[in-house]
């Protein structure tokens, strides 16, 4: 059996890149929809996402007959100290 000179380094290479980038799996729940809603999964742990939510769907809703946004078993984060906010 011949072994060409690129054969060590491209085994390295490969095991090298599989051991990095495998990494944990954290999602940022201000970029990933909550499951099975139309809107991010941070409206649950935050006022100010509900609010930045409402103002991206009321701001790219431009047909007033499409279908509302899906809120699955959403359970939107509310405050009793927050300032009331403009939409």
């Amino acid at each position: 059996m011949r072994i060409n000179k690129w054969t060590l380094p491209a085994v390295m290479a490969l095991g090298l890149m599989g051991a990095c980038g495998g990494g944990g799996s954290s999602v940022d729940p201000l970029t990933q929809n909550a499951p099975g809603a139309d809107i991010v999964a941070g409206v649950e742990s935050r006022t100010a996402v509900v609010v930045s939510e409402a103002q991206r769907l009321s701001s790219a809703s431009t047909n007033d007959t499409s279908e509302p946004a899906a809120l699955g078993s959403v359970n939107l984060a509310t405050s009793d100290t927050d300032e009331p906010a403009d939409i």
